[in-house]
This record gives C-alpha cells, structure tokens and sequence, in this order.
C-alpha cells in the first residue's frame, strides 16, 4: 500500500485549509454523505431523469440549495450491454442558477453517485469562483451566459479537496478507486470482465488522507466509524485508519485554522442516525 510523503500531506492540508478558513461549518458540521439508499433513496433507471433525481439531491449535499440541473443524456449511453457498464459523466457548466451535465456513459445507480459526487463538487467549486473568492457559503451563480470549468489537472485535483470539505469525502474515497469483476455464462463458455473504476482528480492514497482529516476533526469513532467506512474497499479502509492514528484533533484543528470547538454549529446528524432514532 502506497504511503504518502509528509509533503504531500501538508499540500492536501493547505488545500483544504484554504476552504476551512474562509467557512469551517460545511467541514465540521455538515451531514457526511453516504452512497446509500438512506441518501439516494429513488428508483434508478439508467435514464435522463433518473440521473437528474441524484443529481438534484447532490447538489443540495454540496450548498448549492438554489440552484436546478440539467442532464443531457447521449441516446446510447445506458445502452450498454457489458456486464461492468461505465459511468461517464461531465460538468458542462453553470448558467443563471443551472448546472448542466453531460453524460456519455451510464452503468450502475452506485456509479453514477460517484461520479456526480467529484462533478457536483467541481459546481461547487465553480460557483464559488464566479462569486468570489470570499463569497459566501450556499452562494449561487446568476451568470447569464454558459461558464465551463477550466477542464485541467489542476482544477480537477482543486475539486477533490473541495468534495471533501463539503462531506462528500466517503463518496470521493469510494470512487477513487475500485476494482471489479464479473462473469457469466455464454453457451457453454465461461466469460469475465475486470474494470478499474476512478473517479475524480486525486489519487486514492490522497482521498483517504482527507477523508482521515475529517473524520478525526469530528472525532468519529466506534460504530458510526465502522458504518462510514463499511462501502470502502478493504486496501481504503486500512488506508483511512492507518492515517487516522498518526493524526492529533487538536493540532489539525489549528492547522486547518478552525474556530475553537465550542463555537462549531451543531453537527447536522446522519440520515442513518435519524432513522435509527426514530426505530427506537
């Protein structure tokens, strides 16, 4: 398992820093969203308006409240016969409260969620940028005309960091990477497919780095730990932990440049807590 260099962790904590200064509450207090039922709980049918429906409640995961999707769909993208079909999904841009996506390809209702999460993100990122620098949080663009993303490496890594400020983080660390197989019969003749899946613009050693910052500022532990952890790949979860033991609260605390602790909004509660709470 690959180990980060001490450099590059303190560049993903300036990076992030960056964010937690200007507004701490999305990192500390927002809900960290799951790639689950509990978060996506509509029906899903490899179609425009399935994938808007997701679309629609990510980008309400990520603040932008205000804001409408459009998805076009190319007409054979959830045509796909493979056993692994892909997922091929792309910011378009922002346009007088509109985010549109174009999506070429289409797999499965978990992929789809993956992928949205790193593309809602780069929204995200996008509409801050139109409002300033040091506009506020859940700030919408009213941009008459079509602004695209700047599409490079750079701006791609830039939104990773920022899905993980927004919680999306389990959904960036899931979608990082993933390794897949199928198989099945034809005729008589046993066939298999692999797949490598990634998402996003960070490698996944990087993902779990962050995603580690969080869940430790937070101090998430014990079953809720266990729960956020669960849909990660084993090599992810040990990744996640690992670095979460090498890590102080209090120094990242400073380090991230938060308010002192006491001051934190109360922390959203998980749609799975609320849920149990209620069985109860």
């Amino acid at each position: 398992m690959p180990d980060l260099s001490d450099d590059q962790r303190e560049l993903l904590l300036d990076a992030l820093a960056e964010h937690t200064q200007r507004n701490a509450r999305p990192f500390v207090a927002e809900r960290i969203i799951e790639a689950n039922e509990v978060y996506f709980p509509d029906a899903f049918r490899r179609d425009a308006e399935s994938l808007a429906t997701i679309a629609a409640r990510m980008i309400v995961y990520a603040g932008l409240d205000d804001c409408t999707v459009d998805v076009t769909l190319d007409s054979a993208a959830g045509d796909s016969r493979a056993m692994l079909p892909r997922t091929r999904i792309e910011l378009a841009g922002v346009e007088d409260q509109v985010v549109f996506f174009s999506c070429l390809e289409l797999g499965q209702k978990k992929d789809a969620v993956l992928c949205l999460a790193h593309e809602v993100a780069r929204a995200a990122l996008l509409v801050r940028q139109l409002e300033g620098q040091d506009g506020p949080y859940r700030a919408t663009s009213r941009r008459t005309e079509l602004v695209a993303p700047a599409d490079t490496d750079e701006e791609r890594i830039n939104a990773s960091v920022y899905a993980s400020y927004l919680g999306l983080g389990v959904l960036s660390a899931q979608g990082s990477h993933e390794y897949r197989q199928a198989g099945r019969m034809q005729g008589q003749v046993p066939v298999s497919e692999w797949q490598h899946v990634r998402y996003g613009g960070l490698d996944p050693e990087d993902t779990s780095y962050l995603l580690a910052v969080q869940l430790v500022v937070r101090a998430v532990d014990g079953t809720r730990l266990d729960r956020l952890l669960a849909p990660l790949s084993d090599e992810r979860q040990s990744e996640v932990r690992a670095e979460m033991r090498k890590l102080d609260r209090e120094t990242l605390i400073e380090r991230l440049g938060l308010p002192p602790i006491e001051t934190w909004p109360k922390e959203v509660p998980a749609k799975a807590d609320e849920i149990e709470d209620e069985e109860e």
